[in-house]
Order: structure tokens, then C-alpha cells, then sequence
């Protein structure tokens, strides 16, 4: 009688954590505080994150214009900076990817403190261009949309470091291991 009692309260015991655990596996993964973020911008936002990636206007072999693109574009167009500034801080790295573009075309004070803060933010960003998919570090992504390759001299936007600043991210630059850093590396962003 003692073992059924036994085998009774393992059973209810192993239900129980069971139960808990199929409980925990259906909240959802993404915990971000929407309040203040308009319901036209959270939709966009859960579009980019299922599509996944940065896409360029056109994409693939036969280069189909990209719904992700113009879902990008309306966001960087529409998002206001305080949606901007609380959405960088986004789990998916598209999302975060783009509210970076967003905040760089506006001219962010904060661009400096976004980049070197990327530096350690182990977030996956998917690029599609044409027919070539490529993966980056938040970091890497964040250096490519400041300093275009082989051109660091010639960013399109008025970055305003101060020399320190620009010494800590060549610093970062050349310390970091990636693909990115071998091509930075040669010419110093002045």
C-alpha cells in the first residue's frame, strides 16, 4: 500500500512539473513594454521581426522589390524618436538595426552611445542585398551604417564625435574580431 501511495505522489509530483514546464514554454518570448508605442508602429515592428532581416529595395536573383524594404522605410519614415529610442532596445536585431538607421538619419545625439554600446550586444542582424544574405554583429552593422567601406572619411551624416570619441570607436574598430575590422582598420575615421 505504501508504494502505491508512493507512485501516487510521484505521479502528481512529475504532472505538476510537467505542467509548469509547458506553462512557461507558452508565455510569450518577447516582453517589451508597447505602452507609448503607437499601434501602426507595433504592427510594422512585428512584421519586420517575422520577415527577420535589413533588406535592400530589391532582392534576390531575379530582383523582386522587397516588402521588408518599404516595411523598413515606412518605419524609419513614421516611428517618432521616442518610439525610436525605446524600440533600439528590442530584441530582434532587424528592429534594432533599423531604429538605428532611423535615429542616425535624424541626426541622434545619442549615436555615439548607441555605437559603442552595440559593442558587447551579442544580437544577430540578417542583411539581404540583391542575392547576397549576410549576417552581422549589432556592432558591425552599427559601424557599416557610419562609415561606409573604404569611405570612412566620407559618412553622408554630420556625426559631430569629438576626437576622444572617435579614438575609442577606432579602438573598438580594431579590437573587435569581425569581418568588418580588417577593413576599417587601414584609414581612421577623422
Amino acid at each position: 500500500m505504501k508504494s502505491f501511495y508512493f507512485i501516487s505522489s510521484f505521479t502528481i509530483i512529475f504532472l505538476f512539473i510537467g505542467f509548469l514546464f509547458i506553462n512557461e514554454l507558452e508565455k510569450p518570448k518577447n516582453q517589451f513594454d508597447w505602452t507609448e508605442i503607437r499601434k501602426n508602429i507595433k504592427d510594422t515592428i512585428l512584421s519586420i521581426e517575422q520577415q527577420g532581416d535589413v533588406s535592400t529595395r530589391f532582392i534576390g536573383y531575379n530582383a523582386r522589390e522587397s516588402k521588408q524594404y518599404h516595411r523598413g522605410k515606412w518605419f524609419v519614415d513614421n516611428a517618432s524618436s521616442y518610439e525610436l529610442k525605446k524600440l533600439i532596445n528590442y530584441e530582434n536585431g532587424a528592429v534594432k538595426a533599423y531604429s538605428f538607421k532611423a535615429l542616425l538619419e535624424r541626426n541622434d545625439n545619442n549615436i555615439y552611445s548607441y555605437v559603442v554600446d552595440s559593442y558587447d550586444d551579442e544580437t544577430i542582424v540578417y542583411t539581404q542585398s540583391g542575392c547576397v544574405g549576410q549576417e552581422f554583429s549589432l556592432f558591425e552593422f552599427y559601424i557599416m551604417e557610419i562609415t561606409p567601406p573604404f569611405h570612412i572619411n566620407q559618412s553622408k551624416y554630420k556625426l559631430g564625435f569629438n576626437d576622444s570619441q572617435k579614438e575609442t570607436i577606432n579602438n573598438l574598430i580594431t579590437n573587435h574580431n569581425s569581418k568588418i575590422s580588417s577593413l576599417f582598420r587601414l584609414e581612421k575615421i577623422k
